[in-house]
């Protein structure tokens, strides 16, 4: 339930305190819940970048956002972004079509990121950004339940992200539990003829 609610808070691209305020539970464990939402999506799409470029090589298009180069890749009109510069001989450049789509989608990219709190973790924020475009909240939410499925499967190559996930998940229960016992007059009680 928490994690659904947080999801959807997520999706709707409302802010972590105020997604707090909605799921009853501290600022930070939302926010650790959006970073691995957010390195998620990173992951999937430098995946399928990986697999384009390993099929037709390409120029990266380099930019600047809060003085930090990021590397960005066009194939099927999107956008892919790289912490690292791929590079190889037969890099091909864009055609003037493509040039085109990607000033659109670049333009786009710049007007969502001109907030400062965007600096950290750039590239993850730049791949969310991206993967928001032209989506309705279904569709994120649809997604993004589907590849954390995926990733779920899979457990033992992303054992890392989901222990993390799982004892941020345990520390909420535990903190709601811990929190109902010492704050409700009922559980005060209980404790006492448990003592």
């Amino acid at each position: 339930m928490v994690t659904d609610t947080v999801i959807r808070c997520f999706c709707e691209d409302i802010k972590t305190i105020k997604a707090s305020n909605i799921v009853n539970i501290g600022e930070d464990q939302v926010q650790k819940f959006y970073t691995i939402f957010r390195t998620l999506i990173y992951q999937r799409q430098k995946r399928q970048l990986d697999s384009y470029y390993s099929k037709q090589q390409q120029k990266a298009r380099h930019r600047k956002f809060f003085n930090q180069e990021v590397y960005l890749y066009f194939y099927f009109n999107h956008i892919f972004i790289s912490e690292t510069l791929l590079k190889s001989e037969n890099d091909r450049i864009f055609s003037s079509k493509e040039k085109s789509e990607f000033t659109t989608i670049y333009c786009y990219l710049s007007r969502n990121l001109t907030h400062n709190t965007n600096a950290n973790n750039l590239n993850y924020k730049i791949a969310e950004t991206l993967w928001r475009r032209k989506r309705d909240f279904k569709d994120l939410c649809f997604d993004l339940k589907s590849f954390i499925c995926v990733y779920y499967v899979s457990f033992k190559t992303q054992k890392k992200i989901f222990c993390y996930l799982i004892s941020t998940l345990l520390s909420i229960i535990y903190k709601k539990i811990a929190c109902t016992f010492i704050f409700t007059p009922a559980s005060m009680g209980y404790l006492q003829q448990v003592v």
